[in-house]
Parts: structure tokens; sequence; C-alpha cells
């Protein structure tokens, strides 16, 4: 049963059933519509439409169970998108005059098309003056680093990479395998599933429920713990479309660019489990990098040492613990038994002061490499290391999920004013 009250004299007033359509619907929005995944791996492409809507649950769940995550991979693919539009913005005119000599021996073929037209790839003239054209924006930057674009490599689908499209190392004057994809910005804005407009109304959505609670907050109404909640999802919201505003939205079908017989096809890059990344926590980026469909996420020792990688950490942490401390303004709420109020408190700080724990160990490993510590002082410090980030982790997640299933148990019993609608008419009168 949602609510004990008595049944609602005033049609107005409201129930315990609105407050939870209302707080899922953002809900919802905060995960459902602002997760942007990748474009559809190719064991997926032509799948049943449940397959489709499983993937998307999914993904829906984790960032439900761990928006903090989310936040990290957005900020990543952001940085990326950043690079290679400066990359893409500084290449050279010698690097196109030199691809411009190349004359019938050349082994890279532009074509424009869907993953479909490999008939075309195979059949479209050499265009090789075409990225010299091609108006290159942020959008394109995105796809490129989301997989939307791929080439035909004696037949076989590779996925383009940065490393393809710029010389190797980056800054030297030889060409890359392959030439900036001659797409068209609309050809990629077709694709995606969601437009600006739409973003916008989401984001509208999302605002007019934040201002509500102000409202609530000013007349002195009692909000819900449900709709405390709501307001952190809406927080992490603000972080995923911020920095993926401009990344398509659910693409089901990447763009073939050309073919090449110049790369060779990458083998899949997974690591193995290991009973230390079970115990200090490390499997849970390997379980997110599967989730999200980017391996890349996998190895976070890996994005540490790299500055943008430390800056996406970095966000990751405050804004997972800006998502702790809201939860925190349910402290002084009326709870049914003081119990479910230690447990509401309790769950709270653990996932505010879990994050800065986590920098504050990685800060100590990285001091311990820079600095001259004896071995047996640091091997000392390996096992307390492990145990201090297996509890936090297992910890947090605890935390995460009974505050989730809290956050409706409360509402069956709401206090008398969270019943009460706002007096919009004191804000704003009538003329």
């Amino acid at each position: 049963m949602m609510s004990t009250n008595s049944p609602r004299t005033d049609p107005c007033e409201r129930s315990a059933w609105e407050i939870t359509w209302s707080c899922v619907a953002v809900i919802v929005a905060c995960t459902w519509k602002a997760v942007h995944p990748n474009v559809l791996p190719a064991h997926l492409r032509g799948s049943a439409k449940w397959r489709l809507i499983l993937r998307r649950l999914r993904m829906t769940l984790w960032a439900l169970l761990v928006p903090e995550l989310m936040v990290m991979w957005a900020v990543t693919q952001w940085f990326d998108a950043r690079e290679i539009s400066e990359l893409q913005r500084r290449g050279n005119e010698q690097d196109i005059e030199s691809r411009d000599s190349v004359g019938e021996g050349d082994s890279y073929v532009l074509v424009s098309g869907s993953a479909e037209s490999t008939r075309e790839a195979s059949t479209s003239k050499p265009s090789a003056s075409a990225p010299e054209k091609l108006s290159w924006t942020i959008v394109h930057s995105f796809f490129l680093t989301m997989g939307g674009f791929i080439v035909n490599i004696s037949g076989v689908e590779h996925t383009l990479r940065l490393e393809d499209v710029v010389p190797q190392p980056p800054g030297s004057k030889e060409l890359p395998r392959v030439p900036w994809p001659a797409v068209e910005g609309g050809d990629i804005s077709d694709k995606s599933k969601i437009d600006g407009i739409a973003k916008t109304l989401v984001t509208v959505q999302t605002t007019w429920f934040i201002i509500q609670l102000s409202i609530r907050a000013i007349e002195g109404l009692a909000v819900t713990e449900l709709e405390v909640m709501t307001l952190a999802y809406a927080l992490m919201c603000a972080f995923l479309y911020g920095f993926w505003w401009n990344k398509p939205y659910d693409v089901h079908k990447p763009i073939l660019t050309g073919t090449s017989d110049q790369l060779e096809v990458p083998g899949a890059r997974r690591r193995s489990m290991s009973l230390t990344s079970l115990l200090d926590g490390d499997w849970i980026m390997y379980l997110h990098g599967a989730i999200v469909e980017d391996t890349r996420l996998d190895y976070l020792s890996e994005m540490a040492p790299e500055r943008n990688g430390r800056i996406a950490i970095v966000i990751s942490l405050i804004s997972a613990t800006l998502f702790g401390s809201i939860h925190c303004i349910a402290w002084n709420f009326q709870f049914p038994t003081p119990a479910e109020r230690i447990i509401w408190i309790s769950s709270s700080l653990v996932i505010v002061a879990v994050p800065p724990l986590w920098v504050c160990e990685a800060v100590t490993v990285i001091a311990c490499k820079a600095t001259e510590i004896r071995p047996s002082i640091r091997n000392a410090l390996v096992v307390p290391r492990y145990v201090i980030l297996a509890v936090s982790v297992y910890a947090y997640f605890i935390a995460r999920v009974l505050l989730i299933v809290q956050a409706f148990v409360l509402l069956r019993e709401l206090p008398p004013s969270a019943e009460q609608p706002v007096r919009w008419s004191y804000f704003f009168p009538h003329i």
C-alpha cells in the first residue's frame, strides 16, 4: 500500500501515486533519455525489438545505480571529442596535397553511405579531396568516438578509431592510415533519435520539477524522500546533458566511409578478472565497460595517468559526492520509525564519504610511487588498501540500493503537508 492516510477532501491534494508518477517520469528522463549509448554493436544490428529494449533497460538500471560512472563516461567522451576536433582542425595542407597526389594505386576508397552500402563502396570512385571540403563539427567528433564510422577491410567491418585518422605518433609527418571521414553533418543528425528540441524539452521537464520543489520549500510544505532522490538524479542529468549535448542519440547503424587494405582488424581487448579485482572492487569498471559497450573504460588504471582521464575521474567523484549530499536534505524529515531514519542517514553518509575516501586513497598511492619509500613499508600498505577499497565499494553499493528502496517504501505514510499542493496564486496572482 502506498499510503494509509484518510481519503482526500480536496481534489487538488497530492496522493502518493501522483508523487510517485511525477518522480518516476523525471527519473526516467534522467536515466533512459539522458544516457547516450554508443552506436549499436554489429552483433545486435537486425536483432528483435525486445533485445534492443533490454539493452537500453540494462543501461538505464546501471545509470540508476551508479550515475557517477555515467558522468565519467560522458566527460571522457567529451574530452575525446574536443581532442578529435582539435586534431582535425590542425590537419595541415601538406597531408591533403600528398593524398591528392596518390594515383591509381591508392589503397583507400572513400564512399558515403550507411553500413549497408557495401556495394556502393566497391563501385564508388575515389574522392581523396573530400576531406578538404568537409566541414568538421563537434558532432562528427562525437560520432567518431562512439564508433559511428566504419571501413571495410577485406570484407570485415572495422570501427574507425582516432589513431586510424591521425598520423602516429601525433604530430609526425607520416600520412594517416585512413583519411578523415567525408560525411555531411546532416547524415549524422538524421541517424540521431533525438534532436536539440527534444533534449530541451527533457531539460524543461526536469527544471520544472526543481522549481516545484523549490516553491514547496519556500511555502514550508513537506517534500518526500522520493522527491529528494529525484532531485539528486536531476543534478546528474544536468551533468550528462551538459557533456553529451552534441552527441548523437541512440544510433543503430554506423556509416561506411570506405575500404582499405592498409589496416588490420584489431583483436578484442578484454582483460580477465582476478581475485584482486574482486577484492578491491575493480570489477565494477569491468562491468561498467561491458554494460555501456565501451571497453576502454575497463582500464581505469590507464585513464588515471592521463590529464583528461584524471579530470574525468575527479568530476565523476564530485558528482557522486553532490548526489549523496542532496540525500542529506531529508535528514530532518518526518520518518515513520526511528530505524528508517537511521538507515537513511547512515546510507547518505556512506555515499557522501566514500568518494572523497577514494580520492585520498588514490593520492596516497601516487605519493608512494613518487617518493622513495622502503619496500617493506609499501608492502605493509597493500593489505589495508585492499581492505579499505573492498569495504567502501560494497558499502557504497548497499547504501545506494537502500536509499532507492527506502524512497519508495516511505511513501506509505505521508506527512499531512506533503499532500498539500503549491499555491501558485501566491506567486503569480491573477491580474
